[in-house]
């Protein structure tokens, strides 16, 4: 999977490799045993929220963290699928988003030696972020957009790409034009309307999924993998995913 892990030392993974990689450790049950036991334990969520008992009152406890601050509630799809603070995607702030909050985080997954799996996690974008959604992509030279969406929960997801070929998508910073399009994935021409930089981004989107964007079929899932791979030769730059559920595969 070129593009989305880091090499170093002129070492990097191909395809073929990192499945091969992963199938090892799935089985050795031991191994997966021991990595779970290193991850530290009771780490609060960015979400969780305590109820301090006391001898006359309770008391509503709220960890510090940017998910819950009551500017960037309303960019959240919900109230339980929230990021890390130490993890989550920083973009600059605008006037539109003071706070550069974005509903993200990054991911790294080590692949032994200096090989990591490296890419940036999202939901799919809500009317009032999809500016926030293409300055992300901008700021972390983003060049590939997987997306996981069951087809019938289409349409809970705004209009965040041009439908029709040429067609513009006009937002406060940025502007998108669909270059061209087939059944699974699109061109997008991404421009900066502050700077007038343009950059060809590709939107890939996989819909053989369930209600909680599990994979029904791992052969399609393998080919959406394996495109996914393919786009990301042509194209270079890194890969940011989304859904509307919690994604939990590297794009």
């Amino acid at each position: 999977m070129e593009g989305i892990m880091k090499c170093e030392n002129n070492l990097c993974f191909g395809l073929d490799d990192t499945l091969s990689f992963l199938l090892k450790k799935l089985n050795n049950p031991a191994g997966l045993n021991k990595e779970f036991n290193e991850i530290p334990k009771k780490r609060v969520s960015a979400g969780t929220i305590y109820l301090k008992l006391t001898f006359k009152r309770t008391i509503l406890i709220c960890p510090n963290n940017s998910a819950l601050n009551i500017q960037n509630i309303s960019k959240n799809r919900s109230n339980y699928i929230l990021p890390y603070e130490d993890t989550r995607v920083s973009i600059q702030p605008t006037t539109h988003n003071i706070n550069g909050y974005i509903n993200a985080s990054h991911i790294k997954i080590p692949l032994g030696g200096n090989n990591v799996l490296e890419y940036l996690i999202t939901q799919n974008p809500l009317q009032n972020t999809i500016n926030d959604f293409y300055q992300m992509v901008w700021e972390k030279n983003i060049h590939v957009i997987a997306m996981i969406q069951k087809q019938s929960n289409a349409s809970t997801i705004p209009t965040y790409w041009p439908s029709n070929i040429n067609e513009k998508l006009k937002l406060a910073s940025f502007s998108v034009r669909l270059r061209s399009s087939n059944k699974s994935t699109s061109v997008l021409a991404l421009k900066c309307l502050r700077s007038g930089r343009k950059r060809t981004i590709y939107h890939i989107k996989f819909t053989d999924v369930d209600d909680c964007c599990t994979p029904i079929s791992s052969d399609s899932f393998l080919g959406f993998v394996d495109t996914v791979g393919k786009v990301i030769d042509i194209g270079g730059g890194d890969i940011v995913g989304g859904s509307t559920a919690e994604v939990e595969v590297a794009e």
